[in-house]
């Protein structure tokens, strides 16, 4: 299975100064990033082999330049690239953050949508006309529109209360007495 399809890794170490050297073999520094060129995952993270375990590479860059990866007043946080390019370890371009930060300030589709301010059917999301699908195994959950939601029950109604009307009546069958 591969490490982007929910393989878990293990969590950051404190960084172990004997790693310094082997760990910058395989960092290119720019102007702008710090390259890693070893082990990358089809996703672009870098991985590299500390204490006997696969680590992503920015994990590591962050606590060896910045220190612990716990932060007290968050229950969980995850290394961001403020530069967007998976492979850095420019200390400078890693921050922490939390899950839903690190997801509304990607470009990926679950960003666009939480920047929505409207349905596709142009209906603003106010509170008062949003409201929080539950997923499922087979569907989303997220935000929906209440109007929309209106609307399409009033079409499913007419259509059910037409087809009804259409539908011959059944034959009565006397039961006997």
């Amino acid at each position: 299975m591969r490490r982007s399809q929910g393989m878990r890794t293990a969590a950051a170490p404190e960084w172990d100064g004997a790693w310094s050297e082997r760990f910058d073999k395989f960092v290119i520094f720019t102007e702008d990033h710090w390259l890693w060129i070893g082990c990358v995952d089809p996703d672009g993270y870098g991985f590299f082999k500390a204490a006997g375990r696969a680590r992503r590479v920015h994990r590591l860059a962050y606590a060896r330049w910045k220190g612990a990866l716990d932060d007290p007043d968050e229950k969980r946080v995850i290394v961001d690239h403020i530069c967007r390019t998976r492979n850095c370890v420019n200390p400078d371009h890693l921050r922490l953050e939390t899950y839903r930060v690190n997801a509304e300030n990607s470009d990926s589709p679950i960003a666009d949508n939480m920047h929505k301010e409207a349905c596709d059917r142009g209906h603003p999301f106010t509170p008062e006309n949003t409201y929080v699908v539950k997923g499922g195994k087979t569907w989303p959950g997220g935000r929906a529109c209440r109007t929309c939601r209106r609307e399409w029950m009033q079409g499913y109604r007419a259509r059910k209360a037409a087809e009804s009307s259409r539908a011959e009546p059944s034959s009565k069958v006397l039961l006997p007495t």
